[in-house]
């Protein structure tokens, strides 16, 4: 039932947009192949992004308000009871979101501001004092 909450938020990228932006990436490309990168921006241009997919970087904040909401609280508690952790900001990276980058990448510029020891980010060492609490 919240999955299916989430994803009635879908939203698929419209066409005339995937060929304007399409076709000025594919202008701005001098090599005769793709690099990694430039297919990665292609697969991004045209990724569909569903409910679960802007929940999940968001957290709760992208929840609808009401009963899903309520539903994803009790769930989050439930899971809690059992030992399994949610970041309630989506992925990690949204305990810092100042922070641009995206896992190690993430990390790394956390660590080298000297952000992981900023004691004003209080949610995510709270989060990691509740996991710890209960082991």
């Amino acid at each position: 039932m919240i999955k299916k909450t989430l994803d009635a938020d879908s939203r698929a990228p419209s066409t005339a947009r995937v060929k304007e932006e399409l076709a000025k990436m594919l202008n701005s490309i001098e090599t005769m192949t793709l690099s990694s990168e430039d297919a990665d921006k292609v697969r991004q241009l045209t990724k569909s992004n569903s409910g679960w997919d802007k929940t999940k970087r968001a957290g709760m904040s992208a929840v609808p308000p009401g009963d899903a909401t309520q539903r994803v609280e009790r769930l989050i508690a439930n899971l809690r009871e059992i030992g399994l952790f949610v970041v309630e900001e989506g992925e990690l990276e949204g305990f810092v979101r100042q922070v641009g980058g995206h896992g190690r990448v993430w990390v790394s510029a956390v660590h080298e501001q000297g952000l992981h020891a900023n004691k004003s980010l209080t949610k995510p060492r709270a989060f990691m004092q509740a996991v710890v609490a209960s082991l």
